[in-house]
Protein backbone atom coordinates (compact mmCIF):
# COMPACT_ATOMS: atom_id res chain seq x y z
CA UNK A 1 0.00 0.00 0.00
CA UNK A 2 2.87 2.37 0.78
CA UNK A 3 4.39 1.69 -2.65
CA UNK A 4 1.05 2.32 -4.37
CA UNK A 5 0.63 5.60 -2.45
CA UNK A 6 4.11 6.77 -3.47
CA UNK A 7 3.46 5.91 -7.12
CA UNK A 8 0.11 7.73 -7.07
CA UNK A 9 1.71 10.77 -5.43
CA UNK A 10 4.40 10.87 -8.13
CA UNK A 11 1.78 10.62 -10.89
CA UNK A 12 -0.27 13.43 -9.38
CA UNK A 13 2.81 15.59 -8.85
CA UNK A 14 3.87 15.09 -12.47
CA UNK A 15 0.35 15.97 -13.64
CA UNK A 16 0.39 19.23 -11.69
CA UNK A 17 3.82 20.12 -13.08
CA UNK A 18 2.51 19.54 -16.60
CA UNK A 19 -0.60 21.63 -15.99
CA UNK A 20 0.98 24.58 -14.21
CA UNK A 21 4.37 24.85 -15.93
CA UNK A 22 4.52 23.09 -19.30
CA UNK A 23 0.95 23.73 -20.49
CA UNK A 24 1.11 27.54 -19.95
CA UNK A 25 4.34 27.69 -21.98
CA UNK A 26 2.67 25.76 -24.81
CA UNK A 27 -0.43 27.98 -24.77
CA UNK A 28 1.56 31.20 -24.75
CA UNK A 29 3.08 30.14 -28.10
CA UNK A 30 -0.10 28.66 -29.60
CA UNK A 31 -1.86 30.15 -32.61
CA UNK A 32 -4.96 32.27 -31.98
CA UNK A 33 -7.55 29.61 -32.92
CA UNK A 34 -5.77 26.99 -30.84
CA UNK A 35 -5.56 29.36 -27.86
CA UNK A 36 -9.28 30.07 -28.08
CA UNK A 37 -10.14 26.36 -28.20
CA UNK A 38 -7.84 25.61 -25.25
CA UNK A 39 -9.47 28.41 -23.25
CA UNK A 40 -12.95 27.02 -23.92
CA UNK A 41 -11.84 23.48 -23.06
CA UNK A 42 -10.26 24.61 -19.79
CA UNK A 43 -13.41 26.51 -18.77
CA UNK A 44 -15.49 23.36 -19.34
CA UNK A 45 -13.03 21.11 -17.47
CA UNK A 46 -12.79 23.62 -14.64
CA UNK A 47 -16.55 23.43 -14.16
CA UNK A 48 -16.68 19.63 -14.41
CA UNK A 49 -13.75 19.12 -12.06
CA UNK A 50 -15.11 21.40 -9.36
CA UNK A 51 -16.03 19.84 -6.01
CA UNK A 52 -17.65 21.33 -2.91
CA UNK A 53 -16.55 20.75 0.67
CA UNK A 54 -18.24 21.90 3.87
CA UNK A 55 -16.14 23.61 6.52
CA UNK A 56 -17.75 24.85 9.76
CA UNK A 57 -21.17 24.78 8.16
CA UNK A 58 -20.10 26.74 5.05
CA UNK A 59 -19.65 25.23 1.59
CA UNK A 60 -16.41 26.01 -0.21
CA UNK A 61 -15.61 25.02 -3.76
CA UNK A 62 -12.30 23.57 -4.86
CA UNK A 63 -11.37 23.97 -8.51
CA UNK A 64 -8.90 21.33 -9.60
CA UNK A 65 -8.19 22.63 -13.10
CA UNK A 66 -6.67 26.02 -14.03
CA UNK A 67 -8.22 28.47 -16.49
CA UNK A 68 -5.94 28.30 -19.53
CA UNK A 69 -6.91 31.48 -21.36
CA UNK A 70 -4.74 33.94 -23.23
CA UNK A 71 -5.37 37.58 -24.17
CA UNK A 72 -4.91 38.00 -27.92
CA UNK A 73 -3.86 41.27 -29.54
CA UNK A 74 -5.78 42.12 -32.71
CA UNK A 75 -5.56 44.81 -35.36
CA UNK A 76 -8.85 45.79 -37.02
CA UNK A 77 -9.57 45.86 -39.87
CA UNK A 78 -7.49 43.15 -41.49
CA UNK A 79 -8.24 44.35 -45.03
CA UNK A 80 -6.90 47.86 -45.81
CA UNK A 81 -9.99 48.46 -48.00
CA UNK A 82 -12.50 47.63 -45.26
CA UNK A 83 -15.63 49.72 -44.80
CA UNK A 84 -17.28 50.88 -41.58
CA UNK A 85 -19.69 47.90 -41.79
CA UNK A 86 -16.82 45.44 -42.17
CA UNK A 87 -15.00 46.96 -39.18
CA UNK A 88 -18.13 46.53 -37.06
CA UNK A 89 -18.40 42.95 -38.34
CA UNK A 90 -14.86 42.08 -37.28
CA UNK A 91 -15.36 43.50 -33.79
CA UNK A 92 -18.76 41.78 -33.43
CA UNK A 93 -17.16 38.46 -34.46
CA UNK A 94 -14.57 38.86 -31.70
CA UNK A 95 -17.27 39.57 -29.12
CA UNK A 96 -19.13 36.40 -30.16
CA UNK A 97 -15.88 34.44 -30.06
CA UNK A 98 -15.13 35.70 -26.54
CA UNK A 99 -18.61 34.55 -25.43
CA UNK A 100 -17.96 31.13 -27.02
CA UNK A 101 -14.62 30.73 -25.21
CA UNK A 102 -16.28 31.01 -21.80
CA UNK A 103 -19.06 28.53 -22.48
CA UNK A 104 -21.83 30.61 -24.12
CA UNK A 105 -23.54 31.21 -20.78
CA UNK A 106 -23.75 27.51 -19.92
CA UNK A 107 -21.10 27.92 -17.20
CA UNK A 108 -22.54 29.99 -14.40
CA UNK A 109 -19.22 31.44 -13.25
CA UNK A 110 -15.97 30.37 -14.98
CA UNK A 111 -13.75 32.41 -12.61
CA UNK A 112 -15.08 31.50 -9.16
CA UNK A 113 -12.99 34.20 -7.52
CA UNK A 114 -14.26 37.18 -5.55
CA UNK A 115 -13.29 40.78 -4.91
CA UNK A 116 -15.09 43.20 -2.57
CA UNK A 117 -14.47 46.28 -4.69
CA UNK A 118 -14.55 45.18 -8.30
CA UNK A 119 -16.05 42.49 -10.51
CA UNK A 120 -13.86 39.97 -12.30
CA UNK A 121 -13.18 40.24 -16.03
CA UNK A 122 -10.95 38.49 -18.52
CA UNK A 123 -9.77 40.47 -21.53
CA UNK A 124 -10.20 38.12 -24.50
CA UNK A 125 -8.86 40.60 -27.04
CA UNK A 126 -7.20 43.97 -27.20
CA UNK A 127 -8.21 45.72 -30.42
CA UNK A 128 -6.14 48.39 -32.11
CA UNK A 129 -8.07 50.07 -34.93
CA UNK A 130 -6.47 51.18 -38.18
CA UNK A 131 -7.62 53.93 -40.51
CA UNK A 132 -8.46 52.80 -44.05
CA UNK A 133 -9.63 54.45 -47.23
CA UNK A 134 -13.22 53.62 -46.27
CA UNK A 135 -12.92 53.81 -42.47
CA UNK A 136 -11.93 57.33 -41.48
CA UNK A 137 -14.73 58.47 -39.20
CA UNK A 138 -15.80 57.40 -35.75
CA UNK A 139 -18.43 54.67 -35.32
CA UNK A 140 -20.77 55.78 -32.53
CA UNK A 141 -21.67 53.41 -29.70
CA UNK A 142 -25.31 53.67 -30.74
CA UNK A 143 -24.55 52.62 -34.33
CA UNK A 144 -22.47 49.69 -33.19
CA UNK A 145 -25.06 48.55 -30.64
CA UNK A 146 -27.73 48.61 -33.34
CA UNK A 147 -25.40 46.62 -35.60
CA UNK A 148 -25.08 43.93 -32.90
CA UNK A 149 -28.84 43.47 -32.65
CA UNK A 150 -29.70 43.86 -36.35
CA UNK A 151 -26.95 41.84 -38.04
CA UNK A 152 -27.20 38.03 -38.35
CA UNK A 153 -24.50 36.05 -36.59
CA UNK A 154 -25.96 32.63 -37.28
CA UNK A 155 -28.93 31.09 -39.06
CA UNK A 156 -31.32 28.46 -37.78
CA UNK A 157 -31.28 26.12 -40.78
CA UNK A 158 -34.38 24.27 -41.97
CA UNK A 159 -32.89 21.12 -43.42
CA UNK A 160 -33.06 17.34 -43.05
CA UNK A 161 -29.48 16.96 -44.36
CA UNK A 162 -30.54 14.14 -46.65
CA UNK A 163 -27.80 14.95 -49.19
CA UNK A 164 -24.30 16.40 -49.07
CA UNK A 165 -24.98 20.11 -48.92
CA UNK A 166 -28.24 19.56 -46.99
CA UNK A 167 -31.68 19.22 -48.62
CA UNK A 168 -35.05 18.30 -47.14
CA UNK A 169 -37.45 15.36 -47.23
CA UNK A 170 -40.88 15.41 -48.91
CA UNK A 171 -43.67 12.91 -49.44
CA UNK A 172 -43.67 13.18 -53.24
CA UNK A 173 -41.58 14.65 -56.05
CA UNK A 174 -44.37 17.11 -56.82
CA UNK A 175 -44.05 18.55 -53.31
CA UNK A 176 -40.42 19.19 -54.13
CA UNK A 177 -40.96 20.83 -57.50
CA UNK A 178 -43.71 23.11 -56.32
CA UNK A 179 -42.02 24.13 -53.07
CA UNK A 180 -42.16 27.90 -52.57
CA UNK A 181 -38.46 28.22 -51.77
CA UNK A 182 -37.38 28.66 -55.37
CA UNK A 183 -37.89 27.96 -59.09
CA UNK A 184 -38.93 24.45 -60.19
CA UNK A 185 -35.97 24.05 -62.55
CA UNK A 186 -33.41 24.14 -59.72
CA UNK A 187 -34.72 21.21 -57.70
CA UNK A 188 -33.60 17.59 -57.88
CA UNK A 189 -35.32 14.62 -56.26
CA UNK A 190 -33.89 11.37 -54.91
CA UNK A 191 -36.53 8.74 -54.26
CA UNK A 192 -36.13 6.25 -51.42
CA UNK A 193 -33.40 8.29 -49.78
CA UNK A 194 -32.14 6.47 -46.66
CA UNK A 195 -32.44 9.44 -44.30
CA UNK A 196 -35.90 10.34 -45.61
CA UNK A 197 -37.07 6.75 -45.20
CA UNK A 198 -36.24 6.99 -41.50
CA UNK A 199 -38.49 10.06 -41.39
CA UNK A 200 -41.28 8.21 -43.26
CA UNK A 201 -40.91 10.50 -46.28
CA UNK A 202 -40.84 9.54 -49.95
CA UNK A 203 -37.54 11.13 -50.94
CA UNK A 204 -34.99 13.93 -50.71
CA UNK A 205 -35.43 17.30 -52.38
CA UNK A 206 -32.13 19.11 -52.99
CA UNK A 207 -30.45 21.73 -55.14
CA UNK A 208 -27.04 23.02 -56.20
CA UNK A 209 -27.79 26.24 -54.30
CA UNK A 210 -27.20 26.35 -50.54
CA UNK A 211 -29.92 28.96 -49.95
CA UNK A 212 -32.53 26.46 -51.14
CA UNK A 213 -30.90 23.48 -49.42
CA UNK A 214 -30.68 25.17 -46.02
CA UNK A 215 -34.20 26.57 -45.80
CA UNK A 216 -33.81 29.92 -47.51
CA UNK A 217 -35.95 31.37 -50.31
CA UNK A 218 -34.56 32.47 -53.70
CA UNK A 219 -36.61 35.45 -54.85
CA UNK A 220 -36.36 38.54 -57.04
CA UNK A 221 -34.44 41.31 -55.32
CA UNK A 222 -37.64 43.34 -55.20
CA UNK A 223 -39.33 40.72 -52.98
CA UNK A 224 -40.82 42.63 -50.07
CA UNK A 225 -42.15 40.80 -47.05
CA UNK A 226 -41.45 41.95 -43.50
CA UNK A 227 -41.22 38.32 -42.34
CA UNK A 228 -38.09 37.79 -44.47
CA UNK A 229 -34.63 39.39 -44.65
CA UNK A 230 -31.93 39.30 -47.30
CA UNK A 231 -28.95 37.06 -46.60
CA UNK A 232 -26.08 37.28 -49.07
CA UNK A 233 -23.89 34.50 -47.64
CA UNK A 234 -25.98 31.72 -49.22
CA UNK A 235 -26.05 31.34 -53.01
CA UNK A 236 -29.09 31.46 -55.26
CA UNK A 237 -29.46 31.09 -59.02
CA UNK A 238 -28.29 34.07 -61.06
CA UNK A 239 -30.43 37.23 -60.73
CA UNK A 240 -32.12 35.88 -57.59
CA UNK A 241 -31.46 36.86 -53.98
CA UNK A 242 -31.50 34.70 -50.86
CA UNK A 243 -34.09 35.58 -48.23
CA UNK A 244 -34.35 34.03 -44.75
CA UNK A 245 -37.30 33.92 -42.40
CA UNK A 246 -36.71 36.65 -39.85
CA UNK A 247 -37.44 34.17 -37.03
CA UNK A 248 -34.48 32.07 -38.24
CA UNK A 249 -31.96 34.91 -38.03
CA UNK A 250 -29.97 35.14 -34.77
CA UNK A 251 -28.12 38.43 -34.33
CA UNK A 252 -24.85 38.84 -32.45
CA UNK A 253 -26.70 40.35 -29.52
CA UNK A 254 -29.38 37.65 -29.56
CA UNK A 255 -26.70 34.92 -29.62
CA UNK A 256 -25.27 36.21 -26.34
CA UNK A 257 -28.61 36.97 -24.73
CA UNK A 258 -30.14 33.60 -25.63
CA UNK A 259 -27.44 32.07 -23.42
CA UNK A 260 -28.63 34.25 -20.53
CA UNK A 261 -25.87 36.82 -20.96
CA UNK A 262 -25.65 40.60 -21.23
CA UNK A 263 -24.09 42.70 -24.00
CA UNK A 264 -22.62 46.03 -22.93
CA UNK A 265 -21.01 48.63 -25.15
CA UNK A 266 -19.33 51.12 -22.83
CA UNK A 267 -17.29 53.49 -24.97
CA UNK A 268 -17.11 56.71 -23.04
CA UNK A 269 -14.95 59.13 -21.14
CA UNK A 270 -15.89 61.07 -18.01
CA UNK A 271 -16.08 64.83 -18.57
CA UNK A 272 -16.98 65.57 -14.98
CA UNK A 273 -18.70 64.21 -11.91
CA UNK A 274 -22.11 63.94 -13.57
CA UNK A 275 -21.42 63.85 -17.30
CA UNK A 276 -20.13 61.15 -19.64
CA UNK A 277 -19.18 61.62 -23.29
CA UNK A 278 -19.44 58.88 -25.90
CA UNK A 279 -16.17 58.38 -27.78
CA UNK A 280 -17.26 55.58 -30.13
CA UNK A 281 -14.91 53.37 -32.16
CA UNK A 282 -12.25 55.60 -33.65
CA UNK A 283 -9.56 54.65 -36.18
CA UNK A 284 -6.01 54.81 -34.83
CA UNK A 285 -6.90 56.73 -31.66
CA UNK A 286 -7.83 54.14 -29.02
CA UNK A 287 -7.04 50.62 -27.91
CA UNK A 288 -10.23 48.75 -27.14
CA UNK A 289 -10.89 45.68 -25.04
CA UNK A 290 -13.35 42.85 -25.62
CA UNK A 291 -13.85 41.22 -22.25
CA UNK A 292 -15.85 38.53 -20.49
CA UNK A 293 -17.26 39.44 -17.08
CA UNK A 294 -18.50 36.97 -14.49
CA UNK A 295 -20.93 37.72 -11.66
CA UNK A 296 -18.74 35.56 -9.37
CA UNK A 297 -21.58 33.87 -7.51
CA UNK A 298 -19.49 30.91 -6.36
CA UNK A 299 -16.11 31.71 -4.88
CA UNK A 300 -13.52 28.93 -5.00
CA UNK A 301 -10.35 29.13 -2.88
CA UNK A 302 -10.69 32.86 -2.24
CA UNK A 303 -11.55 35.13 0.65
CA UNK A 304 -14.48 37.16 -0.61
CA UNK A 305 -17.72 36.62 -2.45
CA UNK A 306 -18.90 39.47 -4.68
CA UNK A 307 -22.56 39.27 -5.64
CA UNK A 308 -24.38 42.55 -6.31
CA UNK A 309 -28.18 42.54 -6.40
CA UNK A 310 -30.62 44.99 -7.98
CA UNK A 311 -28.91 45.33 -11.33
CA UNK A 312 -30.00 47.78 -13.97
CA UNK A 313 -29.28 45.95 -17.24
CA UNK A 314 -28.31 48.43 -19.92
CA UNK A 315 -25.58 50.11 -21.90
CA UNK A 316 -24.51 53.70 -22.29
CA UNK A 317 -24.57 54.91 -25.88
CA UNK A 318 -24.48 58.40 -27.35
CA UNK A 319 -26.08 60.12 -24.38
CA UNK A 320 -28.66 57.41 -23.76
CA UNK A 321 -29.08 54.52 -21.37
CA UNK A 322 -30.14 51.60 -23.58
CA UNK A 323 -32.21 49.10 -21.63
CA UNK A 324 -32.89 45.64 -23.03
CA UNK A 325 -36.48 44.69 -22.16
CA UNK A 326 -37.45 42.37 -24.97
CA UNK A 327 -37.31 45.55 -27.05
CA UNK A 328 -34.88 48.46 -26.75
CA UNK A 329 -35.58 51.60 -24.73
CA UNK A 330 -33.39 54.71 -24.93
CA UNK A 331 -33.36 56.83 -21.78
CA UNK A 332 -31.68 60.27 -22.20
CA UNK A 333 -28.92 61.12 -19.73
CA UNK A 334 -28.77 64.50 -18.01
CA UNK A 335 -26.30 66.14 -15.66
CA UNK A 336 -28.79 65.94 -12.79
CA UNK A 337 -31.22 63.21 -11.82
CA UNK A 338 -32.75 60.97 -14.47
CA UNK A 339 -35.65 58.57 -14.46
CA UNK A 340 -36.95 56.09 -17.00
CA UNK A 341 -39.63 53.43 -17.01
CA UNK A 342 -39.52 50.31 -19.16
CA UNK A 343 -43.02 49.01 -19.68
CA UNK A 344 -43.81 45.31 -20.01
CA UNK A 345 -41.30 42.80 -18.69
CA UNK A 346 -38.85 45.28 -17.18
CA UNK A 347 -39.07 47.25 -13.96
CA UNK A 348 -38.56 50.99 -13.51
CA UNK A 349 -35.08 52.46 -13.33
CA UNK A 350 -34.44 55.61 -11.31
CA UNK A 351 -30.86 56.77 -10.84
CA UNK A 352 -29.37 59.96 -9.43
CA UNK A 353 -26.54 61.58 -11.33
CA UNK A 354 -24.00 60.33 -13.86
CA UNK A 355 -21.52 58.95 -11.33
CA UNK A 356 -24.11 56.68 -9.70
CA UNK A 357 -25.44 55.66 -13.11
CA UNK A 358 -21.95 54.65 -14.16
CA UNK A 359 -21.51 52.39 -11.16
CA UNK A 360 -24.88 50.72 -11.81
CA UNK A 361 -23.97 50.00 -15.42
CA UNK A 362 -20.89 48.07 -14.33
CA UNK A 363 -22.82 45.84 -11.92
CA UNK A 364 -23.94 42.47 -13.26
CA UNK A 365 -25.88 39.41 -12.20
CA UNK A 366 -25.12 37.38 -15.32
CA UNK A 367 -22.14 36.59 -17.54
CA UNK A 368 -21.46 39.67 -19.66
CA UNK A 369 -19.53 40.59 -22.80
CA UNK A 370 -18.06 44.10 -22.81
CA UNK A 371 -16.71 46.32 -25.55
CA UNK A 372 -14.84 49.13 -23.81
CA UNK A 373 -11.70 51.17 -24.08
CA UNK A 374 -8.79 49.28 -22.53
CA UNK A 375 -8.45 52.05 -19.93
CA UNK A 376 -12.05 51.70 -18.76
CA UNK A 377 -12.01 47.92 -18.35
CA UNK A 378 -8.77 48.06 -16.38
CA UNK A 379 -10.26 50.71 -14.10
CA UNK A 380 -13.66 49.10 -13.53
CA UNK A 381 -12.81 45.37 -13.44
CA UNK A 382 -10.56 43.07 -11.46
CA UNK A 383 -8.64 41.71 -14.45
CA UNK A 384 -7.95 37.97 -14.34
CA UNK A 385 -4.39 37.34 -15.54
CA UNK A 386 -3.95 35.45 -18.77
CA UNK A 387 -1.96 32.22 -18.84
CA UNK A 388 1.00 33.83 -20.65
CA UNK A 389 1.63 36.28 -17.79
CA UNK A 390 1.50 33.71 -14.96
Amino acid sequence: MIKETIVMTLILSTSFILIFFIVPTFISKAEAKSSESICRGSAVLREQARIEQEVLGHKFGITRFPLLCKTLDKEVPQDPQSTKEEVMGEIADLMARCWWQFGEGKIEDPFKEGNFNKKNCFVCYTVATKKTKNFKEEISSKDFFEYLFNTPYKIIEETDRCKIGDGFCTDTENNCKFDSRGPVDYWKYEKDNKICKELDKGGCCYSNYDCLNKGGFCKEDSFNDKKYKKYDKWKCPEKLTCFIKEDNLVSYGDYIQEGGGNVRVLLFKEDGENTMADVGIRPSEEVYAISFGSPTEKCDVCTTVAKTLGVATGVLVSGYLVVQTGGTILIPLFAGSIAGTATGAAASITLEGGAELLSKIWERDANTIYLTTLTNIEKECNIIEDIASK
